[in-house]
Protein backbone atom coordinates (compact mmCIF):
# COMPACT_ATOMS: atom_id res chain seq x y z
CA UNK A 1 0.00 0.00 0.00
CA UNK A 2 1.60 3.39 -0.91
CA UNK A 3 0.24 7.01 0.16
CA UNK A 4 -2.05 6.31 3.27
CA UNK A 5 -3.02 9.87 4.97
CA UNK A 6 -4.62 9.64 9.04
CA UNK A 7 -5.56 12.55 9.96
CA UNK A 8 -7.33 13.83 13.83
CA UNK A 9 -8.04 10.34 14.05
CA UNK A 10 -8.51 7.73 17.47
CA UNK A 11 -8.10 4.72 18.07
CA UNK A 12 -9.36 3.62 21.43
CA UNK A 13 -10.64 0.13 22.80
CA UNK A 14 -8.84 -2.41 20.12
CA UNK A 15 -6.59 -5.31 20.46
CA UNK A 16 -4.30 -2.95 19.22
CA UNK A 17 -4.80 0.43 17.95
CA UNK A 18 -3.62 0.55 14.57
CA UNK A 19 -0.78 -1.80 12.41
CA UNK A 20 0.45 -0.73 8.72
CA UNK A 21 2.47 -3.61 7.06
CA UNK A 22 4.19 -3.01 3.85
CA UNK A 23 2.96 0.64 3.51
CA UNK A 24 5.39 3.67 2.23
CA UNK A 25 4.62 7.25 2.01
CA UNK A 26 2.75 7.38 5.09
CA UNK A 27 1.24 11.02 6.70
CA UNK A 28 -0.35 11.14 10.19
CA UNK A 29 -1.07 13.77 12.11
CA UNK A 30 -3.18 14.82 15.45
CA UNK A 31 -3.92 11.02 15.57
CA UNK A 32 -4.16 9.08 18.95
CA UNK A 33 -4.40 5.57 20.14
CA UNK A 34 -5.47 4.55 23.93
CA UNK A 35 -6.37 2.28 25.84
CA UNK A 36 -5.86 -0.70 23.80
CA UNK A 37 -5.28 -4.22 25.28
CA UNK A 38 -2.16 -4.66 22.72
CA UNK A 39 0.38 -2.26 21.38
CA UNK A 40 -0.99 0.99 20.56
CA UNK A 41 0.59 0.80 17.19
CA UNK A 42 2.86 -0.77 15.01
CA UNK A 43 4.82 -0.40 11.36
CA UNK A 44 5.88 -3.44 9.65
CA UNK A 45 7.98 -3.36 6.95
CA UNK A 46 7.47 0.57 6.05
CA UNK A 47 8.88 3.35 5.16
CA UNK A 48 9.16 7.27 3.73
CA UNK A 49 6.91 8.56 6.35
CA UNK A 50 5.99 12.26 7.57
CA UNK A 51 4.35 11.63 11.79
CA UNK A 52 3.45 14.52 13.77
CA UNK A 53 1.70 14.36 17.09
CA UNK A 54 0.96 11.24 16.96
CA UNK A 55 0.28 10.27 20.96
CA UNK A 56 -0.23 6.34 22.17
CA UNK A 57 -1.45 6.75 26.09
CA UNK A 58 -2.14 3.75 28.42
CA UNK A 59 -2.50 0.64 26.14
CA UNK A 60 -1.70 -2.93 27.15
CA UNK A 61 1.97 -3.85 25.58
CA UNK A 62 4.25 -1.25 23.67
CA UNK A 63 3.02 2.22 23.16
CA UNK A 64 4.01 2.01 19.54
CA UNK A 65 7.06 -0.69 17.57
CA UNK A 66 8.52 0.03 14.61
CA UNK A 67 9.70 -3.23 13.25
CA UNK A 68 11.80 -2.79 9.71
CA UNK A 69 11.30 0.49 9.00
CA UNK A 70 13.55 3.43 7.05
CA UNK A 71 13.32 7.07 6.37
CA UNK A 72 10.75 7.21 9.24
CA UNK A 73 11.00 11.11 11.54
CA UNK A 74 8.43 10.93 13.99
CA UNK A 75 7.90 14.78 15.30
CA UNK A 76 6.34 16.12 18.46
CA UNK A 77 4.72 12.39 19.34
CA UNK A 78 3.81 11.04 22.46
CA UNK A 79 4.19 7.38 24.41
CA UNK A 80 2.93 7.17 27.84
CA UNK A 81 1.79 5.24 30.86
CA UNK A 82 1.75 2.08 28.49
CA UNK A 83 2.36 -1.27 30.22
CA UNK A 84 5.82 -1.91 28.36
CA UNK A 85 7.96 0.23 26.38
CA UNK A 86 6.86 3.40 25.40
CA UNK A 87 8.60 2.81 21.80
CA UNK A 88 9.79 -0.25 20.87
CA UNK A 89 12.31 -0.64 17.65
CA UNK A 90 13.83 -3.12 15.93
CA UNK A 91 15.92 -3.47 12.15
CA UNK A 92 15.35 0.53 12.14
CA UNK A 93 17.29 2.73 9.51
CA UNK A 94 17.41 6.80 9.65
CA UNK A 95 14.81 6.90 11.81
CA UNK A 96 14.46 10.77 13.56
CA UNK A 97 12.42 10.64 16.98
CA UNK A 98 11.47 13.97 18.95
CA UNK A 99 9.10 12.30 21.21
CA UNK A 100 7.76 12.43 24.94
CA UNK A 101 7.69 8.98 26.31
CA UNK A 102 7.22 8.85 29.77
CA UNK A 103 5.23 6.61 33.05
CA UNK A 104 5.43 3.75 30.69
CA UNK A 105 6.41 -0.33 32.74
CA UNK A 106 9.52 -0.78 30.35
CA UNK A 107 11.95 1.74 29.11
CA UNK A 108 11.15 4.43 27.39
CA UNK A 109 12.50 3.61 23.98
CA UNK A 110 14.28 0.34 23.39
CA UNK A 111 16.25 -0.19 20.35
CA UNK A 112 16.25 -4.21 20.33
CA UNK A 113 18.59 -4.98 17.68
CA UNK A 114 20.04 -4.18 14.29
CA UNK A 115 19.03 -0.75 14.19
CA UNK A 116 20.96 1.99 11.97
CA UNK A 117 20.71 5.69 12.27
CA UNK A 118 18.31 6.36 14.47
CA UNK A 119 18.59 9.52 16.21
CA UNK A 120 16.19 10.48 19.49
CA UNK A 121 16.49 14.52 19.68
CA UNK A 122 14.83 16.32 21.94
CA UNK A 123 13.12 14.12 23.68
CA UNK A 124 11.41 14.15 27.29
CA UNK A 125 12.14 10.50 28.81
CA UNK A 126 10.90 10.52 32.19
CA UNK A 127 9.68 8.13 35.26
CA UNK A 128 9.88 4.59 33.65
CA UNK A 129 9.88 1.83 35.67
CA UNK A 130 13.27 0.81 33.74
CA UNK A 131 15.83 2.80 31.46
CA UNK A 132 14.96 5.90 29.80
CA UNK A 133 16.54 4.40 26.44
CA UNK A 134 18.44 1.37 26.19
CA UNK A 135 20.34 -0.21 23.04
CA UNK A 136 19.88 -4.09 23.70
CA UNK A 137 21.94 -5.34 20.74
CA UNK A 138 23.35 -4.44 17.53
CA UNK A 139 22.24 -0.79 17.12
CA UNK A 140 25.27 1.27 15.77
CA UNK A 141 25.80 4.70 14.76
CA UNK A 142 22.75 6.14 16.64
CA UNK A 143 22.73 9.50 17.89
CA UNK A 144 21.04 10.78 21.66
CA UNK A 145 21.07 14.76 21.49
CA UNK A 146 19.72 17.86 23.21
CA UNK A 147 17.16 15.35 25.49
CA UNK A 148 16.29 15.38 29.11
CA UNK A 149 15.98 12.03 30.90
CA UNK A 150 15.13 12.30 34.36
CA UNK A 151 13.23 9.81 37.26
CA UNK A 152 13.61 6.64 35.08
CA UNK A 153 14.38 3.18 37.20
CA UNK A 154 17.37 1.96 35.28
CA UNK A 155 19.67 4.14 33.71
CA UNK A 156 18.89 7.68 31.48
CA UNK A 157 21.01 5.58 28.96
CA UNK A 158 22.02 1.93 28.90
CA UNK A 159 24.06 1.36 26.17
CA UNK A 160 23.92 -2.15 27.41
CA UNK A 161 26.13 -4.84 24.73
CA UNK A 162 29.49 -4.79 22.89
CA UNK A 163 27.79 -5.20 19.94
CA UNK A 164 26.37 -1.72 19.66
CA UNK A 165 28.98 0.56 17.62
CA UNK A 166 29.65 4.25 17.25
CA UNK A 167 27.13 5.69 19.32
CA UNK A 168 27.11 8.73 20.05
CA UNK A 169 25.46 10.84 23.62
CA UNK A 170 25.43 14.25 23.65
CA UNK A 171 24.05 17.59 24.69
CA UNK A 172 21.19 16.27 27.35
CA UNK A 173 20.28 16.66 31.03
CA UNK A 174 20.12 13.84 33.11
CA UNK A 175 18.32 14.19 36.71
CA UNK A 176 17.49 11.42 39.34
CA UNK A 177 17.83 8.24 37.39
CA UNK A 178 17.57 5.37 39.93
CA UNK A 179 20.68 3.09 37.99
CA UNK A 180 22.56 6.08 37.17
CA UNK A 181 23.02 8.14 34.17
CA UNK A 182 24.88 6.20 31.52
CA UNK A 183 26.11 2.77 31.31
CA UNK A 184 28.09 2.28 28.45
CA UNK A 185 28.82 -1.31 27.22
CA UNK A 186 29.78 -0.74 23.37
CA UNK A 187 32.46 0.13 21.43
CA UNK A 188 33.05 3.40 20.07
CA UNK A 189 30.40 5.42 21.82
CA UNK A 190 31.25 9.56 22.08
CA UNK A 191 30.09 10.94 25.51
CA UNK A 192 30.45 14.80 25.45
CA UNK A 193 28.55 17.64 26.68
CA UNK A 194 25.57 16.49 28.81
CA UNK A 195 24.54 17.93 31.88
CA UNK A 196 24.00 15.81 35.07
CA UNK A 197 26.95 13.61 35.14
CA UNK A 198 28.98 12.48 38.10
CA UNK A 199 33.07 12.66 37.64
CA UNK A 200 32.93 9.21 37.13
CA UNK A 201 31.33 9.11 33.74
CA UNK A 202 33.93 11.13 31.66
CA UNK A 203 33.31 12.04 28.41
CA UNK A 204 34.77 10.10 25.74
CA UNK A 205 35.97 10.39 21.95
CA UNK A 206 37.71 9.08 19.20
CA UNK A 207 39.33 9.63 16.21
CA UNK A 208 40.07 7.48 13.23
CA UNK A 209 43.29 6.76 12.33
CA UNK A 210 45.68 4.86 9.86
CA UNK A 211 48.14 2.30 11.56
CA UNK A 212 51.83 2.50 10.46
CA UNK A 213 53.18 0.20 13.07
CA UNK A 214 54.11 -2.51 11.09
CA UNK A 215 51.94 -4.66 12.63
CA UNK A 216 48.08 -5.56 14.11
CA UNK A 217 47.32 -2.97 17.16
CA UNK A 218 44.96 -4.32 20.06
CA UNK A 219 42.29 -2.57 22.54
CA UNK A 220 44.78 -1.41 24.88
CA UNK A 221 47.70 -0.79 23.13
CA UNK A 222 48.90 3.24 23.36
CA UNK A 223 49.79 5.12 20.16
CA UNK A 224 51.60 8.08 19.34
CA UNK A 225 51.64 10.08 15.95
CA UNK A 226 53.64 8.85 13.03
CA UNK A 227 55.65 11.72 11.53
CA UNK A 228 53.95 12.51 8.18
CA UNK A 229 52.69 15.65 6.69
CA UNK A 230 48.94 14.42 6.26
CA UNK A 231 48.90 13.88 10.67
CA UNK A 232 46.51 11.00 9.80
CA UNK A 233 48.85 8.15 11.17
CA UNK A 234 49.37 6.27 14.43
CA UNK A 235 52.62 3.67 15.23
CA UNK A 236 53.86 2.36 18.53
CA UNK A 237 56.85 3.18 20.59
CA UNK A 238 59.22 1.69 23.42
CA UNK A 239 60.39 4.92 24.03
CA UNK A 240 59.94 6.35 27.87
CA UNK A 241 58.83 9.43 28.38
CA UNK A 242 57.55 9.69 24.54
CA UNK A 243 55.82 13.26 24.24
CA UNK A 244 54.01 12.39 20.78
CA UNK A 245 51.42 10.02 22.83
CA UNK A 246 48.00 10.39 20.61
CA UNK A 247 45.51 7.93 22.19
CA UNK A 248 44.76 4.33 23.41
CA UNK A 249 43.40 1.41 20.58
CA UNK A 250 39.71 0.89 20.96
CA UNK A 251 39.71 -1.76 18.90
CA UNK A 252 41.80 -4.41 16.63
CA UNK A 253 43.40 -2.68 13.69
CA UNK A 254 45.61 -4.42 11.03
CA UNK A 255 48.21 -2.93 9.84
CA UNK A 256 47.98 -0.17 7.04
CA UNK A 257 43.82 -0.04 8.00
CA UNK A 258 42.37 2.42 9.64
CA UNK A 259 40.32 2.16 12.91
CA UNK A 260 38.95 4.15 15.96
CA UNK A 261 41.76 5.58 18.63
CA UNK A 262 39.87 6.98 22.18
CA UNK A 263 41.72 10.22 22.52
CA UNK A 264 39.91 11.40 25.95
CA UNK A 265 37.80 9.44 28.50
CA UNK A 266 38.54 6.64 30.50
CA UNK A 267 39.40 3.47 29.14
CA UNK A 268 39.95 -0.23 30.47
Amino acid sequence: VRNVTTNNCTFEDNNKGFIYNYVSEISIDGTLSLSNTNNGYEFNDCGFADIESLASISNGNHGGVLNNVRVFPMNFCATNSNTVDGLNVTNAQDVNITIESSSNGGQGIELVSGNDNVIMDRCLIASNTSDGIKLTASSDNCRITNSNTKSNGGYGVNIAASTCDNNTIIGNNFENNTSGTINDDGVGTIIDDNAGLPITVQPKKYSAMKNTSGGSLVAGDVVILNTVAAGNEVTTTTTAGADLVFGVVAETIANTATGRIQTAGKVT
